[in-house]
């Protein structure tokens, strides 16, 4: 089954390298256990910019890094500039 998809006029598709490039605010919607080795590899292209981290941390999938989340403890310092919001409104 091929969906089609539509976009607006300023809409576009690149590779990671592109996007961190052209973009003043990216969102990484990557499983929660990849988001370190992601900062580690691209650190130097997010200096600077925001960085909207999506992810949700489930232990069966992404181990230890899930439980030190739920402690709020898992993704400071992890790419530069990192804020984070957790859902509950208490972080």
């Amino acid at each position: 089954m091929t969906r089609s998809l539509r976009t607006g006029p300023n809409a576009s598709r690149g590779t990671i390298d592109r996007a961190l490039t052209f973009g003043e605010v990216i969102l990484l919607s990557i499983p929660y256990g990849s988001v370190e080795s992601f900062g580690q590899q691209y650190s130097q292209k997010l200096n600077g910019r925001i960085a909207i981290e999506t992810g949700n941390p489930y232990p069966e999938r992404d181990g230890r890094v899930a439980e030190e989340a739920v402690r709020a403890t898992a993704c400071n310092g992890w790419v530069p500039y990192n804020l984070r919001v957790k859902s509950d409104g208490t972080g």
